[in-house]
């Protein structure tokens, strides 16, 4: 089950397309497959009685070994299918948690995981009533979600009456699924942490910083980097991502699960069961000699990751360049980015014509540079010299401009 916006790694690709392979996926879908792959295409992968039947179709001309899907929107209704056909892999119940946000939340608060309280409610209209109880400000997003797409930060009643009024908002609120509410907390520094799980045995995990928090990142300090073994951060980090697997009861998968730093401690965020976005995975595979993509494939086909990680010297940052919306029609070559002293790897994923939406996710960059420092301390200068280095240029799309 492939849901349209996200594409997979080549590799993972070609890995699927040697067994007898069938796609459940949306209209408009931007991965391509090799001629003679089956496609059956429903209107939404979260649709579950549409993915039922689309399955159904399928196992009436044969078993089903595996049922993947590599991603976080839809994960649960994977899970529901699993359970209802007695396909192997994870169950509704484990798929659920980690993607509920309100669920992952219980499930925290149950195992004592210090984490942001959340209320919960079934249309934006309810959301003043929770932030009265909670205190302004307050975050809001979907129950139901990846990345940062639809999460605001409410000041007050009046960014409130904003987001039930305002033409760009209107993708909000015409989400279908509950929504959650948090009290704004100040964060200090935000993390994340990826890990392998293997019969309920994390095999590998590291912990990172991110250059900035994520909500509202100011697009040229984009990215993160490892913490160094001896981090203190890195190990509370580690511990409440253990504390989080085991509170979740995961068997098997990979995961990506985020913090933050606040006055009064680290606070567990969201974890999610599925490599982590952006240049994340390839960062892991440059420090660690682990292929974060791979092993998540080769659990969900029930083999064996064949997971071994090596430990590298210094810190290795992986820096997104930054995007601007509109059209692209001037941007830094990549030599020029490669020949930059301590600089391990560097691609541009945009070109001149490209057009750069209005809205995007945390993950969207025009490009990606993975840069070797010494220690935390020569990050903020190295992310310096990058920044300084690439330049992009846009112009504004006209309203009837296409891209």
């Amino acid at each position: 089950m492939h849901v349209a916006k996200n594409t997979l790694p080549t590799p993972v690709i070609a890995h699927l397309e040697q067994h007898d392979l069938t796609v459940i996926t949306e209209p408009g879908h931007l991965q391509m497959y090799a001629a003679g792959t089956k496609v059956i295409e429903i209107p939404s992968i979260r649709d579950v009685t549409a993915a039922a039947a689309a399955l159904r179709t399928v196992l009436c001309k044969g078993p089903v070994d595996r049922l993947l899907h590599p991603f976080e929107l839809g994960q649960s209704v994977a899970g529901y299918l699993r359970s209802l056909y007695g396909i192997p892999g994870m169950g509704f119940q484990t798929a659920n948690v980690f993607t509920n946000k309100f669920a992952m939340k219980e499930a925290y608060k149950k195992a004592g995981l210090p984490s942001a309280p959340a209320h919960i409610t079934y249309s934006p209209e309810g959301i003043g009533a929770a932030a009265q109880t909670l205190g302004w400000p307050v975050i809001v997003k979907p129950m139901l979600g990846g990345g940062s797409m639809d999460v605001h930060r409410l000041d007050g009643p009046e960014s409130l009456r904003e987001l039930l009024t305002a033409p760009e908002y209107e993708s909000f609120r015409a989400l279908t699924v509950p929504l959650v509410v948090e009290p704004f907390v100040e964060v200090l520094a935000e993390f994340h942490c990826d890990g392998i799980v293997i019969d309920g045995a994390i095999v590998f995990a590291e912990a990172s910083e991110y250059l900035a928090p994520l909500l509202d990142c100011p697009p040229e300090f984009n990215g993160s980097f490892f913490l160094a073994a001896g981090d203190p951060l890195r190990a509370s980090i580690l511990t409440l991502h253990r504390e989080a697997v085991r509170a979740l009861d995961l068997r098997d998968g990979v995961t990506h699960m985020e913090f933050f730093r606040t006055p009064g401690g680290i606070l567990a965020g969201e974890i999610a069961c599925r490599p982590a976005g952006g240049a994340i995975p390839e960062a892991i595979e440059h420090a660690y000699g682990v292929d974060i993509w791979d092993a998540q494939l080769r659990i969900m086909l029930g083999e064996d990751p064949s997971v071994h990680p090596i430990r590298t010297e210094g810190c290795l940052v992986n820096y997104h360049l930054p995007v601007s919306p509109g059209r692209i029609t001037g941007l830094t070559a990549v030599e020029d980015l490669q020949c930059i002293d301590n600089v391990v790897a560097a691609r541009i994923t945009k070109k001149v014509g490209d057009v750069i939406p209005p809205n995007y996710n945390s993950s969207y960059a025009s490009g990606v540079v993975f840069v070797h420092v010494d220690d935390r301390s020569g990050v903020d200068d190295a992310v310096r010299r990058l920044a300084d280095a690439f330049s992009i240029e846009v112009e504004p799309l006209s309203s009837t401009a296409k891209p």
